[in-house]
């Protein structure tokens, strides 16, 4: 909390996470400090898989694909850090 982050955690989720890290950004520009993340990890070799409009992508799929499992955001949220399983 000192640097001024709101973390929520969910240890485990029912969709199937390969192995890996995966950033997700809600909009498709990012504030930058998703930015800013992106680069940390990137800086010790965490680097994740990184997409950007992950929210409007969400809305899609599930108006569109049926059974479509995903990330649903917070109303405030902008953006998840999904950890996979170990490979």
């Amino acid at each position: 909390m000192k640097a001024g982050w709101r973390v929520r955690s969910h240890w485990q989720t029912e969709i199937p996470v390969r192995a890996g890290l995966y950033l997700f950004a809600g909009k498709d520009v990012p504030p930058s400090y998703v930015i800013t993340l992106k680069q940390a990890l990137d800086s010790v070799d965490l680097s994740p898989v990184y997409s950007t409009g992950y929210r409007e992508y969400y809305d899609e799929m599930v108006r569109t694909r049926r059974g479509f499992r995903g990330f649903k955001f917070a109303k405030d949220q902008t953006f998840v850090l999904v950890v996979g399983r170990a490979p």
